[in-house]
């Protein structure tokens, strides 16, 4: 029951992670991160000035399709246990 739990809760968090990424969350701390690290060096400040580069980059969206079906089956594998394991204790015994 326990590993029937734990599976389903990874398949949750996998789920959480795909969205975060097809959400672009990280993405703005990315573009922040580049931005800070071009002003402060002045090597890259340099080389930008020179190659005439923008600070604008290309965004690539990302799409996972199987994303529902994570949800679906971490959440049912977490309730079955849940409720396998609680009628086990209550009427186990």
């Amino acid at each position: 029951m326990d590993s029937l739990f734990l599976v389903g809760l990874l398949l949750l968090i996998i789920y959480a992670i795909m969205v975060l990424i097809e959400a672009e969350f990280f993405t703005a701390f990315i573009k922040s991160f580049k931005h800070f690290y071009g002003r402060i060096n002045k090597k890259e400040q340099l080389i930008r000035e020179s190659e005439k580069r923008s600070d604008h980059s290309v965004m690539y969206r990302k799409s996972f399709p199987s994303r529902k079906s994570f949800f679906e089956i971490g959440l049912l594998l977490c309730t079955v246990s849940l409720l396998a394991s609680s009628a086990i204790y209550y009427f186990g015994r």
